[in-house]
């Protein structure tokens, strides 16, 4: 559990040979994100913007709305029985 609090925050935690609990990182971070920057694009991202949605329905049925060819933004692919076009369309308007 410890160790588990430590990833939260960007960290690990380990006992080391004398018993005591630390917390490290293997150096300073890169770019600290926040709740003002975490969705922005960083190098090499594109921005994110839903373009197209593919849904599996069933074994031989898959919704596919919007662009799809991932050349206009993201695609949100997923798997849900109880998907209508109609409600697809919902999402990606």
């Amino acid at each position: 559990m410890l160790s588990y609090i430590a990833s939260a925050q960007g960290e690990f935690g380990f006992v080391d040979r004398y018993g005591r609990y630390v917390r490290k990182w293997y150096g300073s971070s890169v770019k600290i994100l926040d709740n003002n920057t975490i969705d922005l694009p960083t190098l090499g991202e594109r921005p994110n913007i839903l373009a197209g949605i593919v849904c599996k329905v069933s074994d031989s049925e898959t919704l596919r709305l919007g662009n799809t060819t991932g050349s206009a933004g993201r695609v949100l692919e997923f798997e849900n029985p109880y998907m209508t076009m109609s409600s697809a369309a919902v999402i990606v308007a």
